[in-house]
C-alpha cells in the first residue's frame, strides 16, 4: 500500500528542512571558532634582546633578529585568553594581564616563571577590567592603568593598591599610556589630545592638541614614545577610523603635527606597535602580518624567521576555514530553507486548488444559488508613487511627526481603489490618534532603553510585561482598524476579546499555529438585525499565504466582526489584494451571497468631518444602523 500523497509530501519537505537546521549548526559553530581565531595580538620588548609575539593562546619568544628561540601557552599561566598586555617591570620582570581577570601575574622574562600574581585593589579598577585597557610600568614599580571606556587613569602601587585618579571630565576614552621622565602621557582618544599627567599625583601638566586633518582616520588607538624622543619626532600614533579597526600610523612632534606616515597599505588594521632597534614594528590584524618600518615610514619587510611567518600563514588559513565554513553554511541554509518553501507552497497551492474546485462545484449545485463576488483594485503605482514620495519627504522633514498622516493617506488610497459591487472601502482613522500612540510607544522604548542601561535585569521585566500586554495590544490595534474601515456606510468591528487572543498566543507558542489559525479566525464573529449570512471565501493558497505572513490585514487584519452593522456572522477576515490576480483571477475566491439576499444599498456621500462621521446614517455606530 502506497502511502498518503500528504505524507509523502511532508517526508519531502523535511529533507530540505534538516539539511538547512544541519547547515545552521555548521555556520554557528564555525563562526564561534573563526571569532575565536585573532591571530597575532601584542608584541612587546620583555629584555633587552627578546621580544614575546601573542598569537591566540601561544606565544612565541623571538631573539633580536626575530627567529623563535622557544614557545609556550597561556594556559601555563592560568589564561584560557591570550593576553591583552605585556607590560615590562623593572629587574627582569613582565607583567601580563587578560581582558576580564583581576589576577595579574608577575613573570620572569627568562625563564617564564610565574613570581607572584597582583591585581586592582579598589572597585574602580575591578569594574575597569571587563573593558579594554591599558598597563604601564614605571621604575619605581608603580603602575598606571588607563581606563578607556572608564574615562580615567589610575595610579596603583607595585601590589595593585590604588594611589591616585585622574581628574573627572578629563578624559574622553583614556587610551594608550607610557612613562617619562617628564610623568605619564595618555592618549585622549576622543578629545584627539595626548595629556601628560604627575608621576605621583596624576594632576594635568600639559596638553598636546593631534592635527585632525580631512583623513577620516582621526582617532587615536595605540600610542608610543618616539626612540628621538625630540620636537619633531616626539610619538608613534595609530590614528583609526570609526570603529577603531582600519588606521594608519604616522609620527606627531610636540604641537601635535604628523610628521611622518608609514606606508602600510590600504585597510590595514595596526593592532600593536613598538619601536625595536631602530625599526617600528607593526602587527597587522587583517593579514595577520609583522612587518617593519624603517623611521622614515618606507617599508623594511616582514620581521621574524621562517616559523614565525608559517605560524601566522597556519592561523590566518584557519580563520580562512571558519570563515568559509560560516558563511558556506549560511547560504547553503538559505538555499535550503527557500526550497523548502517551495515545496511547502506547492503541495499547499495543490490542495487549496483542489479545495477551490470542490466549493465551486459545492456553489453551483446548491439549491439555494449563491453568487460569488469578487473584490477589484484599481490603482495604479504612478498615482502611489506621488503619494508615498511625498509621506516620505513630510516624515524625514518632520522627524517622524507626519509618518500618522502619512498612514492614513495610504490606507485612504488603498482602501478608496479596493471596490466590491462596484463600490469602494473607506478610512477613517485619525492621524492624531495614531501620533499619541506612536508617542506613547516611542516613550516606553525610551524608558526601556534607559533603564536597561542603568539595570540590566529590567530587560526581563520589560519583555515580561510585553508579552502579558501583547494579546491586548493586537486587539486594541486590529478593532481599532476595524471600527475606521467602512464600505457602502457600514462600519466594521473586531469582535475577538483579550482572552481569545492570549489563548491564541499560546497555541502558536505550544507549536499549534498552523491547525489552529483558521478555526481561530472562524470563531471570531459578529451579529447584527439582518438574516442575511455573507462568507467570505478564500482564492487558492491563500492559507499558505497567511501563513507564511505575506499579506497584510485590510479590513481589521483578521477579522471585521460586524457586531452592530447589518452583518450577523461576518467572518470576513480580509487582506489586502497587493496584486489583482490575488481576488480578480483567482478560482473560488470573493464575497459569496445566498440568492434571497440583497446588497445593503449605497449611502450617501463619505462625510469629510468627523461631526457628521459620527451621525452619518448607516454608520454602524448610529443607532439606526
Amino acid at each position: 500500500m502506497s502511502a498518503p500523497r500528504g505524507s509523502r509530501s511532508n517526508t519531502l519537505i523535511a529533507v530540505p528542512l534538516a539539511l538547512s537546521f544541519f547547515a545552521i549548526g555548521v555556520a554557528l559553530y564555525g563562526g564561534n571558532r573563526g571569532a575565536q581565531v585573532q591571530g597575532p595580538r601584542e608584541i612587546a620588548a620583555v629584555s633587552d634582546d627578546a621580544l614575546w609575539l601573542v598569537v591566540d593562546d601561544e606565544v612565541l619568544v623571538l631573539d633580536a633578529a626575530g627567529a623563535v628561540k622557544s614557545r609556550f601557552s597561556t594556559d601555563s599561566f592560568g589564561f584560557a585568553n591570550s593576553f591583552s598586555t605585556i607590560t615590562r617591570m623593572p629587574e627582569g620582570r613582565v607583567l601580563l594581564s587578560v581582558r576580564g581577570i583581576a589576577d595579574w601575574p608577575v613573570v620572569e622574562a627568562a625563564t617564564g616563571k610565574v613570581l607572584k600574581r597582583i591585581g586592582p585593589g579598589s572597585e574602580e579598577g575591578k569594574r575597569a577590567i571587563d573593558r579594554t585597557y591599558h598597563l604601564a610600568v614605571a621604575p619605581n614599580g608603580d603602575i598606571a592603568m588607563a581606563t578607556s571606556g572608564d574615562h580615567s587613569v589610575l595610579l596603583l602601587d607595585a601590589e595593585g593598591r590604588q594611589k591616585a585618579r585622574s581628574p573627572d571630565g578629563l578624559f574622553r576614552f583614556a587610551n594608550s599610556v607610557w612613562h617619562s621622565d617628564e610623568g605619564w602621557w595618555v592618549a585622549d582618544t576622543n578629545n584627539h589630545k595626548l595629556r601628560l599627567l604627575d608621576a605621583a599625583t596624576l594632576a594635568p601638566k600639559a596638553e598636546i592638541a593631534l592635527e585632525r586633518g580631512l583623513d577620516p582616520a582621526i582617532w587615536t588607538g595605540q600610542a608610543r614614545p618616539h626612540p628621538a624622543g625630540s620636537e619633531e619626532r616626539f610619538a608613534t600614533l595609530a590614528r583609526m577610523q570609526d570603529g577603531m579597526i582600519v588606521g594608519r600610523v604616522v609620527d606627531v612632534d610636540r604641537s601635535g603635527k604628523e610628521r611622518v606616515h608609514y606606508r602600510l597599505g590600504d585597510g590595514a588594521e595596526p593592532g600593536a606597535l613598538m619601536w625595536w632597534r631602530g625599526h617600528l614594528l607593526v602587527v597587522d590584524s587583517r593579514r595577520f602580518s609583522l612587518d617593519a618600518y624603517r623611521p622614515d615610514g618606507s617599508a623594511a619587510g616582514k620581521f621574524g624567521d621562517a616559523e614565525v611567518q608559517a605560524a601566522l600563514e597556519d592561523r590566518l588559513a584557519q580563520k580562512g576555514a571558519w570563515k568559509f565554513a560560516n558563511q558556506g553554511g549560511i547560504g547553503f541554509a538559505l538555499v535550503a530553507l527557500v526550497v523548502a518553501l517551495w515545496m511547502y507552497r506547492r503541495s499547499r497551492s495543490a490542495a487549496a486548488r483542489e479545495a477551490g474546485t470542490v466549493r465551486a462545484e459545492a456553489i453551483a449545485g446548491s439549491p439555494a444559488g449563491e453568487r460569488v463576488e469578487r473584490l477589484q483594485f484599481s490603482g495604479n503605482a504612478r498615482e502611489y508613487f506621488r503619494i508615498w514620495i511625498v509621506n516620505l519627504l513630510f516624515t524625514l522633514l518632520t522627524l517622524g511627526i507626519y509618518s500618522a498622516w502619512a498612514k492614513v493617506r495610504k490606507k485612504r488610497y488603498f482602501y478608496g481603489n479596493t471596490t466590491l459591487q462596484g463600490d469602494s472601502f473607506d478610512y477613517f482613522g485619525s492621524p492624531r490618534a495614531i501620533l499619541r500612540g506612536r508617542i506613547l510607544a516611542l516613550a516606553v522604548f525610551v524608558i526601556y532603553a534607559f533603564t536597561g542601561q542603568l539595570w540590566p535585569a529590567s530587560n526581563f521585566l520589560f519583555w515580561a510585561l510585553a508579552a502579558l500586554f501583547l494579546p491586548w495590544l493586537v486587539v486594541r490595534a486590529l478593532r481599532f482598524n476595524a471600527n475606521n474601515s467602512a464600505w457602502r456606510g457600514l462600519r466594521f468591528d473586531f469582535g475577538a476579546t483579550t482572552k481569545q487572543a492570549a489563548w491564541f498566543y499560546l497555541r502558536m507558542l505550544a507549536g499549534w499555529c498552523f491547525r489552529w489559525v483558521r478555526p481561530c479566525h472562524g470563531s471570531w464573529r459578529g451579529r447584527g438585525p439582518s438574516s442575511c449570512p455573507i462568507t467570505l471565501s478564500e482564492p487558492a493558497g491563500w492559507s499558505a499565504r497567511f501563513r507564511r505572513g505575506r499579506i497584510s490585514a485590510f479590513i481589521s487584519g483578521a477579522a471585521c466582526c460586524c457586531s452592530r452593522s447589518p452583518f450577523p456572522s461576518a467572518s470576513c477576515w480580509a487582506s489586502w489584494p497587493a496584486r489583482r490576480r490575488r481576488w480578480g483571477n483567482s478560482p473560488g475566491s470573493g464575497f459569496s451571497f445566498p440568492s434571497r439576499c440583497s446588497m445593503p444599498p449605497m449611502r450617501s456621500p463619505t462625510p469629510t468631518s468627523r461631526r457628521a462621521r459620527r451621525t452619518w446614517p448607516g454608520t454602524a455606530r448610529t443607532a439606526r444602523g
